[in-house]
């Protein structure tokens, strides 16, 4: 099975803020802001586990924000995170690291 990474190269879809989908509700605001600063981390562990080829760690880094992304209204974090979670499983390295850094671009932009 083919797999690809879809992305917009625009300039502007690239640089974009991305909010939470509860950006607005008072009641999710702390518990975005948490999730929101936990991305350098989890950042950070996904390129750790990439560089040392230990790509079941990254597919269980990529599976807890496939799962949490949504629940913290960034839906989309879920999508690429899904992707990458089976590529850990199905996919080659180049497919994995393409799929790694679009998520890891994408979650430069998240902002609470």
């Amino acid at each position: 099975m083919a797999h690809g990474v879809q992305t917009d190269h625009s300039f502007a879809a690239s640089q974009a803020p991305v909010r939470s989908a509860f950006a607005d509700d008072p009641d999710f605001a702390e518990l975005v802001e948490f999730f929101v600063e936990s991305m350098p981390e989890r950042q950070d562990v996904m390129r750790n586990s990439f560089a040392a080829g230990d790509y079941d760690s990254l597919r269980v880094t990529a599976h807890q924000l496939k799962g949490a992304g949504g629940g913290y209204g960034f839906d989309s974090v879920s999508e690429r995170a899904a992707l990458l979670e089976q590529l850990c499983s199905e996919g080659g390295p180049h497919e994995i690291m393409a799929a790694m850094q679009d998520l890891l671009n994408y979650l430069d932009r998240v902002r609470a």
